[in-house]
């Protein structure tokens, strides 16, 4: 097994992934990488999906896990710069090479780990709400909103989504129709809920790579974003509702 991928895409990814768990696995199959994964709380879901088509190289002739500590792995790819690529071939020894290249080229090799696997179905939740948000404009929202309160109150009305914290001061920020921010919005009916910052936060750190993000809610339930990425490849989280 040998697949390559850009640097900027996989990054973001990992920094997710290592603030929710100290461990994951990876499975490669020849049509591509899946990955579940979900805070020792049961409060953040996240499901990784990257066809082929989202790498510069991608060579699996069965299927394979590679398991992993994502502190360890982080560190290896921190190193990394924008425009480099990164590399992980399987190795006859049943560990993996980790390959960061640019105009520096460092090599590391990564022991296999048994991960006990996480039996998660596919979660098909019904919202009241549906947008199509900037995911760096919801992003800049979030860090403002932050900081007054690490609790986030999400609202959606006709006009457009609210953001709003309460502390000692208040603070309300407007994604509103019609505007680079807010792309779309559906909703069956006005709704509103609460979310921990420290856990959006993580999965805001897709924002780095999508253009945009999808995100779906409705009154006291929880709130999915879908990053789509790389053509064909999507993360998407499940994140508690803060009650």
């Amino acid at each position: 097994m040998r697949v390559v991928v850009d640097s900027k895409l996989i990054l973001p990814i990992m920094d997710s992934l290592s603030a929710i768990v100290n461990e994951a696995s990876l499975r490669f199959s020849k049509e591509g990488v899946e990955l579940v994964a979900i805070d020792p709380a049961h409060v953040l879901l996240m499901r990784l999906k990257l066809g082929a088509a989202a790498f510069n190289e991608y060579v699996v002739d069965e299927e394979t896990t590679f398991g992993f500590n994502t502190q360890y792995l982080s560190k290896i790819l921190d190193s990394a710069r924008p425009k480099d690529v990164v590399l992980i071939e399987s190795l006859d020894s049943g560990d993996y090479l980790v390959r960061v290249e640019g105009n520096i080229v460092r090599e590391n090799v990564v022991r296999n780990l048994e991960v006990a696997s996480q039996e998660i179905p596919e979660i098909n939740l019904q919202f009241d709400v549906s947008a199509l948000v900037s995911a760096q404009e919801f992003r800049r929202a979030f860090d403002r909103i932050t900081t007054v309160s690490e609790t986030v109150i999400i609202t959606a009305k006709e006009d457009g989504i609210f953001l709003r914290a309460e502390g000692e001061t208040e603070m309300e920020i407007q994604l509103l129709k019609g505007s680079k921010s807010l792309k779309n919005l559906e909703m069956a009916k006005e709704s509103t809920s609460s979310y921990d910052a420290n856990y959006l936060r993580d999965a805001l750190e897709l924002s780095k790579v999508a253009t945009d993000m999808e995100l779906k809610f409705s009154s006291e339930k929880p709130l999915q974003l879908d990053f789509p990425l790389g053509g064909d490849g999507k993360v998407t989280f499940l994140l508690a509702p803060k009650l």
